[in-house]
């Protein structure tokens, strides 16, 4: 009789109540999964990520670089960043993930990596993020990702969830373009206490 992997993995997150423990036996199968790469990987990762253990981070970690899917670097860098780790140890595979790697040639990597640094932005200003997406948005001809640059800036000039939306919404393809000008040399809204 033939394992049901997917099967078996929807009954762990199904047994995986939001902020609740993941069973020791569940991890077990699942960093066994992960390290076999058998089963629905992404789903492996979010879940093994949701439960924050950082005895995951090795072998999620395995998973930055993996060109395999264009979904799974994203997914392990998201995990990384903000349920098992902080994102400065993986600042390098953003930035990277930004200015574009060999293997994604559809753009998905690279529009989740901005997205990434977008979320890092609402919290904290980082000049070095902010300059790359300002020189990704000039570069791109891609509506979506200028989109996904122009709202990482907005997140980085202090702009709430709130406003950031109404803008986007109101603006879809209109760039006010002062923004990046004074976002270039640290001008933003934000607090400096």
């Amino acid at each position: 009789m033939t394992e049901d992997i997917n099967g078996t993995i929807e009954s762990i997150i199904d047994r995986f109540p939001p902020g609740g423990e993941l069973a020791e036996s569940d991890r077990a199968y699942l960093r066994d999964k992960l390290r076999r790469r058998e089963g629905p990987l992404d789903a492996i990762i979010y879940t093994l990520g949701r439960a924050g253990n950082p005895h995951d981070r090795d072998l999620i970690r395995e998973f930055v670089t993996y060109s395999g899917d264009a979904y799974l670097p994203a997914r392990a860098l998201r995990t990384l960043c903000f349920w098992i780790d902080r994102w400065r140890p993986y600042a390098n595979h953003i930035i990277q993930g930004v200015k574009g790697e060999p293997w994604d040639g559809g753009g998905a990597h690279k529009l989740a990596c901005i997205r990434i640094a977008s979320e890092i932005l609402i919290d904290q200003y980082e000049q070095r993020l902010v300059d790359l997406i300002i020189q990704e948005f000039h570069r791109t001809t891609d509506i979506s990702t200028k989109r996904s640059c122009f709202e990482a800036l907005r997140n980085a000039d202090g702009r709430s969830a709130k406003e950031a939306f109404l803008e986007t919404a109101r603006d879809r393809n209109v760039f006010d373009l002062s923004l990046l000008q004074r976002l270039a040399v640290g001008n933003h809204h934000r607090s400096t206490h």
